[in-house]
Order: C-alpha cells, then sequence, then structure tokens
C-alpha cells in the first residue's frame, strides 16, 4: 500500500535539476563558441594581442555566473521551470499585459522563491 505517490519536495529537486541541466548545457555551448572562434581567429591581430584574447577569455570564463545567485537563480527556475502551483501563482501575480508595473513581477517572483 502507497499512502504517498511523490513527495512535494521530489517536485522541487526535479525542477532544480532541470534547470541546473539546462544552465550547465548553455555554459558549455559558450565555452565550445569561444574555442571555435579562439581557433578560427587564432592569427587576427585582437586575438594575438594577449591582453585582448585573456580579458575576453575571463568574461567567457564568468558568464552567467549571476545565474547562481540566490534570487536569479530562484526567479528564472520558478519561471522556466515551474512546479504545478507556482505556474498558477506566476499566472495570478504577473502584471497584465501592456502595464508597466514591473516590481510587481520581481516581488512575486522573489515571494515564489521563499514558497
Amino acid at each position: 500500500m502507497t499512502f504517498i505517490n511523490r513527495m512535494a519536495g521530489q517536485d522541487y529537486i526535479s525542477k532544480f535539476r532541470e534547470y541546473l541541466d539546462y544552465i550547465e548545457e548553455h555554459l558549455n555551448n559558450v565555452n565550445k563558441a569561444f574555442e571555435e572562434v579562439s581557433w578560427a581567429c587564432a592569427a587576427m591581430p585582437m586575438i594575438g594581442d594577449d591582453h585582448n584574447w585573456h580579458t575576453l577569455r575571463q568574461e567567457v570564463r564568468n558568464h552567467d555566473l549571476s545565474k547562481f545567485g540566490v534570487e536569479e537563480f530562484c526567479a528564472y527556475r520558478n519561471s522556466f521551470y515551474p512546479i504545478n502551483k507556482e505556474k498558477i501563482l506566476i499566472r495570478k501575480h504577473l502584471p497584465q499585459r501592456g502595464s508597466t508595473t514591473r516590481s510587481s513581477t520581481i516581488t512575486t517572483m522573489r515571494l515564489l522563491s521563499i514558497t
């Protein structure tokens, strides 16, 4: 006999993993693109200039680190990988099309990240 088919926390774990998988794939693709561009442009003066190349390399290396901050991670995860109750809350609290009320959206996303 099964009393609980799935713990509510498992839904959160699943969606967090899905979002982390997406971020990992995105970062791998950014890295591949940088490698391809670096090899294709190796003879160009900009790439040959160590300062410019290393500056660009560092920017690519740190690409999307903000995605791992609490506010941004939770807001994006809630928006793109919501569990069922979050979908309902997001639709209910987002400003209507054409509205300029950005703060209510941010507040809603913050509230959703702690529920």
